[in-house]
């Protein structure tokens, strides 16, 4: 019987939300955080962030990137039959976990503030 998905009748800050889909663009290159950063710019560009979003975006972009490979796990073992379905992204999605990881929080800050054309 199919579940009910509750996710999207949260309330909290908006900044989450930005940090959802840009953890989405994060690319498994040599600079992971271009893509997202394109994206947070056009974000800002129309409805800026404060700093303190800006403080705590890469913390939450690297969250969800964490959460998504978790998730898929758990699924994959509570629904063994759909495994390789469920984990049909892990591999790219670790790879790209791996490049934030080598990032400091620090530099990928000033990064995406630079996008934004805040530095």
């Amino acid at each position: 019987m199919p579940g009910l998905d509750f996710g999207d009748l949260t309330c909290t800050a908006r900044v989450n939300d930005l940090a959802i889909a840009a953890a989405y663009q994060v690319a498994d290159s040599d600079d992971p955080l271009a893509p997202a950063c394109e994206m947070i710019a056009a974000y800002h560009a129309e409805l800026p962030l404060d700093p303190a979003e800006f403080n705590v975006l890469f913390d939450l972009i690297a969250t969800r990137m964490a959460m998504t490979v978790v998730i898929s796990s758990w699924r994959a073992v509570r629904y063994p039959a759909n495994r390789n379905y469920i984990l049909r992204n892990n591999a790219p999605a670790w790879a790209r976990l791996r490049r934030m990881a080598a990032l400091s929080r620090d530099r990928a800050t000033v990064q995406i503030q630079r996008a934004c054309e805040l530095e």
